[in-house]
């Protein structure tokens, strides 16, 4: 899995990148073949959005999270990335 952490507006620390590769790396329990995933932390005003776009067999899927916390901000978008991912592969065995 290919995974690109870019910041906006603000210089993000290791540790946050590193957990948000961590957290989007768990991807994996849903998604078997390899997929690229963008995460972009961004700082507006005092609150930090975490933005997630995931590309699977050319479908694109995004979400985002906001939170005061950048680090709960993550933990929001990918809770949101798991239901959407989940109800993609429910789709997709429909058919």
């Amino acid at each position: 899995m290919q995974i690109l952490v870019t910041s906006r507006h603000f210089q993000a620390p290791v540790y946050v990148r590193e957990y948000a590769e961590e957290k989007v790396n768990k991807i994996h329990r849903y998604i078997k073949k390899p997929v690229v995933c963008s995460v972009i932390l961004s700082q507006e005003n005092n609150s930090f959005i975490a933005e997630m776009k995931l590309t699977v067999k050319r479908k694109q899927i995004f979400v985002k999270g906001k939170s005061d916390d950048i680090n709960k901000s993550i933990d929001i978008a990918y809770d949101k990335l798991v239901v959407r991912v989940k109800k993609f592969n429910e789709l997709r065995q429909a058919h």
